[in-house]
């Protein structure tokens, strides 16, 4: 039974059946983590984050990922605003409120000369599985082995230039990522079809 970074490896072993990878297998554990932080942005990655704005700049917190939304607060009412080009950002300073951001360098960049209170919706990434033992589970591999399990395999096929083993075990990762993205969608809005909201701004 899958259920932490030990029985993992001893999984990842049994399915390959080499036993000179043993040493590799941290490695395809740890790109199959990176595979799945680019393709995963499900409800037990958010995170929020609020305070103030210093200067126009609010430095994302250590582990954000991606921005899902940035509201501003002005006389106790939440605003969304959204990215901007970089180039219409260049007058900021002849605008008072804040009317979009921009990420340079790693940090938001406010399109307005105002600071302001701010609250800040992210996508976290995926708590990388090790050997100690505050790291020897997370939240996927107790979820979705089975996802673990595909996307290692899948970076050993790549690794071991397996044409007919990277197909297969491509589409098993593929198969276990659109069951969790569904699942995801179904905690998040329920069997009813999503209803589509539109805000106009007064």
């Amino acid at each position: 039974m899958i259920s932490d970074y030990s029985t993992l490896q001893s999984a990842v072993a049994r399915w390959l059946a080499r036993a000179d990878l043993t040493a590799s297998i941290p490695d395809f554990i740890q790109l199959a983590e990176t595979r799945m932080n680019f393709d995963l942005k499900l409800s037990p990655q958010q995170a929020q984050a609020s305070g103030t704005s210093s200067g126009g700049i609010i430095t994302p917190p250590n582990g954000c990922r991606q921005i899902q939304s940035l509201l501003i607060i002005l006389d106790g009412v939440q605003r969304a605003i959204y990215p901007v080009p970089v180039e219409q950002a260049s007058n900021a300073n002849l605008i008072v409120l804040p009317i979009g951001y921009t990420m340079i360098n790693g940090v938001i960049n406010l399109v307005g000369s105002t600071d302001t209170d701010y609250v800040l919706t992210y996508y976290t990434g995926i708590p990388s599985l090790g050997t100690d033992p505050g790291s020897a589970q997370n939240w996927l591999i107790i979820a979705a082995p089975n996802m673990y399990l595909y996307a290692t395999l899948l970076e050993a096929s790549v690794y071991l230039r397996d044409d007919q083993r990277t197909a297969l075990f491509g589409q098993g990762y593929q198969t276990a990522l659109a069951a969790m993205q569904k699942q995801d969608e179904m905690l998040r809005y329920g069997p009813s079809p999503r209803p589509r909201v539109d805000f106009i701004t007064p």
